[in-house]
């Protein structure tokens, strides 16, 4: 397996986030997951050579755009992907207009991975 292969996925519910372990895990990523904001900081402050970064974008007390916004200084110029259940177009403003988004609410996994590369 490729170091450059790590992902970390943020989210806060443990089902959802099971499922795309697995997911992710059987399609060759190495995944580090974490449940809320704090940990996800955590991880990424110890972990070297992060490829990618899948994060909810509602998590609780904290919002994926201030996880991505901080991952980022730990491992710049890695894949971000936000995902919600909300559409692109009920986030409006909250994402960033070049954004990868992935809709949890139609579950697309080859859209995931492809999101991913």
């Amino acid at each position: 397996m490729d170091e450059q292969r790590k992902i970390l996925l943020v989210e806060d519910h443990k089902g959802v986030r099971e499922m795309l372990t697995e997911v992710l895990d059987s399609n060759g990523w190495r995944v580090l997951s974490a449940a809320d904001a704090p940990k996800a900081l955590e991880i990424a402050k110890e972990t070297h050579n992060l490829a990618a970064l899948l994060t909810d974008m509602n998590l609780g007390e904290a919002k994926g755009e201030y996880v991505a916004q901080e991952v980022l200084k730990y491992s710049p110029g890695i894949h971000v992907v936000y995902m919600s259940t909300d559409t692109r177009e009920e986030l409006g403003s909250r994402l960033p207009p070049d954004a990868r988004f992935w809709c949890k609410r139609f579950v697309n996994l080859e859209e995931l991975e492809a999101l991913l590369r």
